[in-house]
């Protein structure tokens, strides 16, 4: 009789924990969809409500602080995420997000304490990595933010903001060649990552004379060439950046990249033609080379063949699923093409990948808009919203304007 009672005890007391563990869920979810859709004082008085039920939430602590953050509140940010970590000391997320505040308000030591705290604890994650390095970046120890950047794209050879972030150490160092190595991957890898090609440009002006000299010293070395067309290109003489690689080409017809890189120049020139050319030429040379899928696509969408885009992009994603570049892509193709489901299942594929400009939630809404889901075209509205404040892209807010003002004519 007792064992009896004990297991009825044990059994309730588990009841209690999961109907516990479920209403916190419930009320921290709520708390999530009104963040994200711009209801952010809803949202505060949720977690508010919740905090005082189960004041040991540090997931609830953290969503509060990142409010907070959205509203410019840094300092009372902090206090939440500092209280987050208190509630739960293993909490990582809680550790991240107080680092990564410490490094805005300026507070370098403190967050570089925190990041290598979480590096310590978790070594094969490259996100700790690349926060550590930020961190290193903004207190000018540019050689030790190296050491982290890399770390953390050997880690995640996908991880865009990192491949970024080498890049910008390796121009501070004014090591151009490997910076532009390194912002042509974060291009190649997503195209729309927000501050790219201006990046691309300031780096590629500033090797100018270095790339020169090169070109001028070793006129017969095939990678001054293809680098000096990268500054040929940002610097608006194209049609010369394309004579580069062919140069480079003519010195060696066996180098995958240079063919790469001038069918990317021809694309945006309007040659398709050669610049498929060029990626067929890959192709013989690397048939794994996603990037020339990925490049043939976008040819065939600019000449509106979008089955044969698709039918690249698919084999891209084949080839390699973890490029948020090739989804991004895919997704607007299917869009083009009224597949919008297809559209949204790609596009949310992208921004689980990390994809940053707002354009994926743009693009999505217009396909809720399109299936007749009125409801969620415009929650998906709101979040492309707070995405371009943060990212902003140049003439989206009128077009975001013009799409709710359809959405609601059609939910009157």
């Amino acid at each position: 009789m007792k064992r009896l009672v004990l297991f009825l005890l044990i059994a309730a007391t588990h009841a209690t924990s999961r109907s516990q563990t479920a209403s916190e869920d419930s009320l921290y979810n709520k708390a999530v969809s009104l963040m994200n859709a711009s209801e952010k004082e809803s949202a505060i008085s949720v977690l508010t409500q919740l905090l005082n039920q189960y004041p040991k939430s540090a997931k609830s602590y953290n969503l509060y602080g990142a409010i907070l953050l959205g509203q410019g509140d840094t300092r009372e940010a902090l206090d939440m995420f500092r209280t987050s970590v208190q509630a739960d000391s293993t909490f990582w997320m809680g550790y991240m997000n107080l680092g990564n505040t410490y490094t805005d308000l300026g507070e370098l030591d403190s967050a570089i304490a925190v990041h290598s705290f979480l590096v310590s604890r978790h070594s094969a994650n490259g996100d700790y990595y690349n926060d550590l390095g930020d961190a290193y970046m903004k207190k000018k120890e540019v050689r030790q933010a190296e050491t982290c950047f890399l770390k953390a794209v050997q880690l995640n050879p996908h991880y865009v903001l990192a491949h970024r972030n080498l890049g910008a150490a390796y121009a501070a160092q004014e090591k151009y060649k490997e910076a532009v190595d390194e912002l042509y991957i974060a291009r190649t890898l997503d195209g729309h990552f927000p501050g790219l090609q201006d990046e691309l440009y300031h780096v590629t002006q500033s090797a100018e004379s270095a790339f020169e000299e090169w070109v001028e010293r070793a006129p017969r070395n095939a990678d001054a060439h293809y680098y000096y067309s990268f500054f040929l290109y940002y610097d608006e003489d194209r049609e010369e950046a394309v004579g580069a690689l062919d140069r480079a080409i003519a010195l060696d017809e066996k180098e995958e990249k240079y063919y790469l890189l001038r069918a990317l120049w021809l694309w945006n020139l309007e040659k398709y033609d050669r610049a498929m050319s060029d990626c067929r030429k890959c192709l013989e040379l690397n048939p794994g080379s996603w990037q020339a899928h990925k490049l043939l696509a976008s040819c065939y969408e600019s000449l509106q063949d979008f089955p044969k885009a698709i039918e690249h992009l698919q084999t891209a994603i084949r080839i390699d699923s973890l490029v948020v570049g090739s989804r991004f892509r895919l997704g607007e193709t299917y869009g083009i093409s009224e597949e919008y489901q297809k559209a949204i299942d790609e596009l949310q594929a992208a921004l689980r990948l990390g994809h940053k400009s707002p354009l994926a939630n743009y693009d999505m809404a217009i396909c809720y808009y399109k299936l007749g889901n009125y409801e969620q075209a415009l929650y998906t509205l709101r979040l492309a919203r707070s995405r371009n404040a943060r990212y902003p892209r140049k003439g989206l807010s009128a077009d975001l304007d013009e799409l709710q003002k359809q959405i609601e004519a059609k939910m009157r």
